[in-house]
């Protein structure tokens, strides 16, 4: 934005230099923004309820997690002791 000096105040004049509205940021609300159409939840989209978990709901998260994690970390294991095993019996033999 360009600012004039006026009275010894600097004034906005409203001129635009870079447009920082870029599509895909959190913040972008499209072309009805600079109209005032946003919707009220697009408005605060920084602004967000905090959501309340139960014990039940977080064991049953942890589960999920432990269960997704589980047969890739036990792949990989797998995998690095069949490694070592062919160094040690085939090629360091």
């Amino acid at each position: 934005m360009t600012m004039n000096k006026v009275n010894d105040e600097f004034k906005d004049d409203g001129r635009t230099v870079a447009d920082m509205d870029i599509p895909g940021m959190p913040w972008y609300a499209g072309p009805n923004d600079r109209l005032g159409d946003r919707p009220k939840a697009k408005r605060n989209c920084l602004v967000e309820e905090r959501i309340v978990l139960t014990k039940g709901e977080k064991r049953a998260i942890y589960k999920g997690i432990i269960a997704a994690i589980l047969p890739l970390v036990l792949a990989f294991a797998v995998g690095y002791f069949f490694i070592f095993l062919f160094l040690d019996k085939v090629w360091l033999s």
